[in-house]
């Protein structure tokens, strides 16, 4: 029989599954990463809406680049031409170009991505864990 615990393990697992490392996208893009090869991030953010364990671009300088220093987002690609003029917390990547980038990482992740069974089979078992909640309570 399915515990909660099972459950939940089985959640952070596929969750944890999908992180990527900052080195690791570095070298899929061939990029150069300044700051932390470390941090993972596990989804995408619009640059002004970032948030922790998401990574994003800088397009359409200068119009998005005040965001570059305020976003939460954990990696950011930039081209290689891009000129930091002040603190920024997110580690970035540099590439040749970052919308380019972005599609091949997108597509990477696509890829990467659990077939709509796994998917279904993973909401279902969200909703059973309701269930078993209910029941324990």
């Amino acid at each position: 029989m399915f515990t909660v615990s099972d459950l939940n393990s089985l959640q952070k697992k596929y969750l944890q599954s999908m992180a990527f490392t900052a080195k690791q996208i570095a070298d899929f893009l061939k990029g150069e990463i300044v700051g932390n090869p470390d941090v993972k991030v596990s989804g995408f953010s619009k640059i002004e809406e970032g948030k922790a364990g998401t990574i994003t671009f800088l397009g359409n300088p200068p119009k998005y680049t005040q965001y570059i220093y305020e976003t939460g987002a954990d990696i950011v690609l930039v081209n290689n031409d891009f000129v930091q003029e002040g603190v920024i917390k997110a580690t970035l990547i540099r590439v040749s170009n970052a919308y380019t980038a972005l599609a091949s990482l997108m597509e990477l992740v696509n890829n990467h991505t659990p077939h709509r069974r796994v998917e279904r089979t993973i909401s279902v078992l969200s909703h059973l864990q309701l269930h078993l909640a209910k029941m324990f309570m």
